[in-house]
């Protein structure tokens, strides 16, 4: 595969070590519904391609069109140090793609008249009395609530109250309801409502109200780490090895605590796009999706928990996700009832590039990977070497023309 800016040698090099990386690291299969097969195989070997060219250790994606899930796989492997291999059912932290069921739970207690999304906070966390913030602010970030908080592995009952209180005197950035500003504080004093509201850890609550009901049973926003098949962050420079992401904390659960899997994320996906009633009245999905305000983000809005693309009369709803050693990226295409889940172990992964060429082909168009989207670290590392051995000749070649 070319990559622009390099020279012939350096292409042939990468491309061999391409094409012998796809032979030898065969992607594991999952449901593949209704897919022709040719798609199917463009699918396999692009994704590989990409996997393999930005030094990704591992990658799930998985596919619904129609609204039905038609391809579920893993690429790679979940340790570099075991080499297990992703498979569809890999589990990986999806990191702020937790902020979407944390909205679904907020949404569910207002169908039970347990919270009006207009009200103010203070109706519910007695803490921020003092603060004009309402339910609907914390829900579309524009409650102002600093971002600077991080997890520290809390895990028992003080945890949730000791973290509202310090968010509580802290104050804001600026006036509720006047700019907008991400931050993780936003949902995790979301999913503390929903602990003071229900008397339940949001962990508890979002299990029984919101994975078992979908039968999402890999998935959990408790800690994964003696459950099996279970995908390791990634991080380094100029070598990866495992490591990275953050402590689990209770407190953080509700903005970036949920481990998933390919083939849990694509239930997730449609029952979003099927208003699904085991979890919300269908007319409330609407509510849930529904623009609310412009971002900071180039192109994209906020309804509510979910990031909007696209015009507003054909709206694509994206969550992204990502920490230290983790990326992850899950979109909705209502219009076409299409979704592409994206999971991977390192940051470097290059998730929208991803997404591009998945619609591309499900799309039956060529796709071209954009300037410098083949070029992992490896391919970086040798373009230099190669260049520097090209100066050096060329100053040896001079050097003896001297002499």
């Amino acid at each position: 595969m070319p990559f622009p800016g390099q020279d012939i040698i350096t292409r042939r090099l990468l491309a061999f070590c391409m094409i012998a990386s796809a032979c030898l690291c065969v992607p594991h299969t999952g449901h593949t519904g209704e897919l022709a097969d040719d798609t199917v195989a463009r699918l396999d070997s692009v994704l590989e391609d990409l996997r393999a060219a930005h030094d990704v250790p591992g990658l799930a994606v998985g596919i619904l069109e129609n609204s039905e899930p038609v391809y579920a796989k893993g690429f790679g492997v979940r340790s570099l140090e075991t080499d297990a291999p992703v498979d569809a059912d890999t589990l990986f932290p999806v990191a702020s793609i937790s902020k979407t069921f944390t909205a679904t739970a907020i949404m569910q207690l207002a169908e039970r008249q347990a919270v009006d999304l207009n009200a103010r906070l203070s109706t519910y966390l007695p803490q921020f009395r003092h603060s004009g913030i309402s339910i609907l602010n914390l829900l579309t970030h524009t409650a102002g609530l600093p971002d600077d908080y991080a997890p520290t592995g809390r895990s028992g009952e003080e945890a949730v109250p000791a973290y509202v209180a310090q968010v509580a005197y802290d104050g804001t950035d600026f006036t509720p309801g006047t700019d907008w500003a991400y931050a993780d504080t936003h949902f995790n004093i979301l999913g503390a409502v929903v602990q003071s509201l229900t008397e339940t850890p949001f962990p508890d609550y979002a299990k029984d109200k919101l994975l078992e009901p979908l039968g999402m049973t890999r998935s959990s926003f408790r800690p994964v780490a003696d459950m099996e098949n279970v995908a390791l962050p990634h991080t380094g420079w100029l070598t990866l090895s495992p490591g990275g992401g953050r402590p689990w904390d209770v407190a953080f659960a509700p903005s970036e605590g949920l481990h998933s899997s390919a083939r849990d994320m694509l239930i997730w996906a449609k029952a979003n796009l099927d208003n699904d009633p085991r979890l919300l009245l269908p007319g409330n999905y609407a509510t849930v999706h529904k623009l609310r305000t412009d971002t900071a983000w180039d192109g994209v809005r906020m309804a509510l928990g979910w990031q909007v693309e696209g015009p507003p009369g054909s709206p694509v709803l994206r969550h992204a996700g990502g920490m230290d050693g983790v990326a992850a990226l899950l979109t909705l295409y209502p219009d076409t009832e299409r979704a592409i889940v994206i999971l991977s172990n390192s940051e470097k992964t290059p998730r929208f590039e991803i997404r591009r060429a998945i619609n591309a082909i499900l799309d039956g168009e060529t796709y071209t990977p954009q300037s410098g989207s083949g070029m992992g670290l490896w391919g970086v590392l040798l373009g230099i070497l190669l260049g520097a051995g090209a100066l050096y000749l060329g100053f040896m070649v001079c050097r003896h023309r001297k002499s």
